[in-house]
C-alpha cells in the first residue's frame, strides 16, 4: 500500500473505522514511518482533545437556521 494511502487511512484508523487488513497495513507502516507516525499521533492528540470538550446543543428553532445557513 502507498504511502499516500497510508495517510489517508489514518483518521479512519483514529475513529475505530478501520479494520482487517487495512488496518494491520497501517499499523505495520507507521513502525517503520516516522512521518505516518508522527501524523498518527497528531491525530490521537486531536480527537482526545476532542472528546474532552463539552458537546453543544442548539435549540431547535435555532438549529434550523444553522442548517439552512450551511446549505
Amino acid at each position: 500500500m502507498s504511502h499516500r494511502k497510508i495517510k489517508s487511512l489514518i483518521a479512519s484508523y483514529i475513529l475505530g473505522d478501520l479494520d482487517g487488513e487495512k488496518k494491520r497495513m497501517l499499523e505495520a507502516h507507521v513502525e517503520d514511518c516516522s512521518s505516518c507516525l508522527a501524523e498518527l499521533d497528531q491525530y490521537r492528540a486531536l480527537a482526545s482533545t476532542l472528546r474532552t470538550q463539552p458537546s453543544l446543543t442548539f435549540p431547535e428553532s435555532e438549529l434550523s437556521e444553522i442548517t439552512a445557513a450551511i446549505r
